[in-house]
């Protein structure tokens, strides 16, 4: 095989700029949120000046996830030397009362951020779960996650019912779930097992309730 060296610098010079030459380095990367962004994300991730041709988009989309604060990341080339990210923000669905902060948590039970108990809350509050690790962008850890389980299932069926005029804050007592509707009256779930047939019945006795107006304060 004969050696032809011209040839040999052509495809080195090729080489160079294809992949050295900051020619060919990512310009920009635009970010449509979907969702609410968390202030505890490092942003400095989602900036990348590869080399376009070098670049791996599931390392990157690796990276972002790994934080434990994005539900799922898509990207995608625009205009060549430009990168479309879209994020899928983890959000609060449900928050537990740890000490005199809360811990707000998202859908699979993930830590989003830690708030001061006394602020503002959109969603709803469980109370008497003792917290074992609360970091965020991982899972919680509690002392019984069955009970948790099932007291987000609670707290599920509650919200897509709209006979529920109350704000849903469950409280943990002994092992069981207890429903606060007013000042005298909680709804007892035990420990949350068959909870669409105890929510059937708490359903019933919440509305009969409702109509003799015992809930009244």
């Amino acid at each position: 095989m004969r050696f032809n060296k011209k040839k040999t610098i052509l495809l080195i010079i090729i080489l160079f700029m294809f992949t050295l030459s900051p020619v060919f380095k990512i310009r920009s990367v635009e970010i449509i949120d979907l969702g609410k962004p968390n202030e505890n994300f490092p942003s400095e991730l989602l900036q990348t000046s590869s080399n376009i041709f070098l670049f791996d988009s599931d390392a990157y989309s690796k990276k972002i996830i790994d934080t434990g604060l994005v539900e799922e990341v898509q990207v995608e080339k625009k205009f060549f030397l430009n990168l479309l990210t879209k994020i899928k923000w983890r959000e609060p669905f449900i928050a537990i009362k740890s000490g005199e902060k809360k811990v707000v948590l998202d859908k699979y039970s993930y830590v989003i951020y830690i708030d001061n108990l006394d602020k503002e809350s959109k969603v709803g509050i469980i109370d008497g779960v003792t917290v074992k690790s609360a970091r965020i962008g991982e899972p919680i850890i509690i002392d019984n996650d069955y009970i948790l389980e099932n007291t987000v299932y609670l707290y599920l069926l509650t919200l897509t019912n709209k006979s529920f005029s109350i704000s849903p804050n469950f409280v943990i007592r002994n092992n069981k779930i207890m429903l606060k509707i007013s000042e005298k009256y909680e709804i007892d779930f035990g420990d949350g097992s068959n909870a669409v047939e105890r929510f059937s019945r708490a359903l019933d006795m919440y509305e009969e309730l409702s109509k003799k107006k015992l809930l009244v304060e």
